[in-house]
């Protein structure tokens, strides 16, 4: 007979459903698709079985980058040149050479943000490029065939129309509408690594995120496909495998699938205090399922978003005072700044983030203005892929190689 106390805590893991049905409708997108026909389609938006909540994020690949003309593209290149040479043999300082490593393209960069700072995706079929309109009112062009912009969407539910993305004139965000049910029920947890502790909305697989969305695996020989909602918990066993515990006390030892092995592509916690922390299978441990918080809320979107101003010191001790364009390409609050830190990835909306501190080895703590502090050694942002700075104050553009960059202190 299985323990009281365990079947009690299964019992409240499966009451989830109950719980967090009510609140899902406010995390899930909601808009209206027009389609070249003239045809509109107003409901809850899934992006091809992938994205269906606000705080979920939207790639795509910028058409251009307005800053190009204010970078001087040999400053960047001799840095970028010394810190290769710096951590390099002389085999490879002359492969860097031959292949043109001095060349530096920061004309056409990476777009990421939520699709809570989103209004409209306009598309233009001529030029197959799409116009983000945010929040903010500014707007951006970005390239279609992205797995973001080129996928078909789902339009209210299961049971909804599917609309295919080259029908697909203009999307326009909105919140829903009061008393509105997706149909659907959204997972929380409690997620365990070797390289620290998380709690908030589950993303399985970068995939799996709601309680009906699959787990699969086998035990033995026979296959199993099981909802999320059944499952209280889940641990790592090896690289191969991983025991699931469902809601009414059974335990299985699950092969076979990226679901449950060394293949699975991460398990994220996403948060509303700092955005995503993504962990990879060596680093993960447990996961439990629980309901969440009553203070744990609904993302709400379409929140202001402005431009980055910041004070930037040096290692010298300098300060320059301005608007921020971080690696060279990142510029407004909403855009997301990429850091990692042993299997963790983090996906900070830079709105969030306080100060960005960085010591003598480049190792980056950043502090969020919640007062979460991180850590992060690697990363497009944080690491040494990391291109520079620009500061726009009231004189010249200040350009800076991030080996320069000390601390980044955001202002309100």
């Amino acid at each position: 007979m299985l323990p009281l106390v365990f079947l009690l805590t299964n019992l409240l893991v499966a009451a989830v459903h109950a719980e967090t049905g009510s609140v899902t409708a406010g995390h899930m997108i909601h808009g209206t698709v027009t389609t070249i026909g003239g045809e509109t389609h107003t409901g809850f938006i899934r992006q091809e079985d992938d994205d269906a909540c606000w705080d979920h994020l939207v790639e795509a690949r910028r058409v251009e980058n307005p800053w190009t003309d204010l970078v001087d593209m040999d400053a960047l290149a001799k840095e970028r040149r010394a810190a290769y040479f710096a951590s390099h043999g002389l085999l490879d300082r002359l492969a860097y050479v031959a292949h043109g490593g001095d060349r530096q393209n920061v004309g056409k960069r990476q777009f990421i943000c939520r699709y809570r700072d989103l209004a409209v995706l306009a598309m233009d079929r001529d030029e197959e490029v799409v116009t983000a309109t945010m929040a903010d009112g500014s707007t951006h062009r970005l390239r279609e065939g992205s797995r973001d912009l080129g996928g078909d969407l789902m339009i209210g539910g299961e049971d909804g129309e599917t609309v295919d993305w080259d029908d697909v004139l203009q999307v326009e965000f909105s919140p829903a509408p009061d008393g509105a049910d997706p149909g659907v029920t959204r997972i929380w947890g409690e997620l365990s690594t070797a390289d620290g502790d998380f709690a908030g909305w589950v993303r399985w697989d970068r995939s799996e995120f709601l309680t009906s969305d699959i787990l699969d695996g086998d035990e033995d020989g026979t296959d199993h496909e099981i909802p999320m909602g059944d499952i209280a918990a889940i641990e790592r066993v090896n690289s191969r495998s991983c025991r699931v515990t469902l809601t009414d006390g059974r335990e299985l030892v699950l092969a076979g699938s990226n679901d449950v092995n060394e293949d699975n592509r991460g398990i994220v916690i996403e948060t509303a205090a700092y955005g995503r922390a993504v962990a990879d299978w060596k680093t993960f441990r447990r996961l439990d399922f629980h309901v969440p918080p009553a203070d744990h809320a609904p993302v709400v979107p379409f929140t202001g978003a402005t431009e980055l101003t910041a004070t930037v010191t040096t290692f010298d001790g300098a300060d320059h005072t301005g608007r921020l364009v971080l690696d060279l390409d990142e510029s407004w609050a909403w855009e997301i700044l990429d850091g990692h830190h042993g299997g963790i990835e983090y996906e900070i909306p830079l709105g969030n983030i306080a100060v960005i501190e960085k010591d003598a080895d480049g190792v980056c703590t950043v502090t969020t203005r919640d007062g979460s502090r991180l850590t992060m050694s690697t990363g497009q942002d944080t690491g040494p892929d990391n291109r520079g700075v620009l500061v726009l104050g009231e004189g010249d553009p200040v350009q800076l190689a991030w080996s320069q960059v000390q601390t980044v202190r955001f202002r309100d």
